[in-house]
């Protein structure tokens, strides 16, 4: 998605299923920074097994 220059959101789904899934979800959260764009768990109101936004657009808001 860098690569191209998407600009857009990304939305993810099993972030919590297994260990192959949460390692990812883990160097996605630790690439934000660098890579610029943002990433949200919001499994509290998604899916059971973790549901994740990767904001590559700069234009999400996520409100508690």
């Amino acid at each position: 998605m860098l690569d191209i220059g998407y600009k857009g959101i990304l939305g993810l789904d099993d972030i919590h299923f297994n260990p192959e899934m949460e390692r990812w979800w883990k160097e996605l959260q630790d690439g934000a920074a660098l890579g610029a764009y943002k990433t949200y768990d919001i499994t509290e109101v998604g899916h059971f097994s973790g549901t994740g936004i990767v904001d590559f657009s700069g234009l999400v808001v996520i409100k508690k």
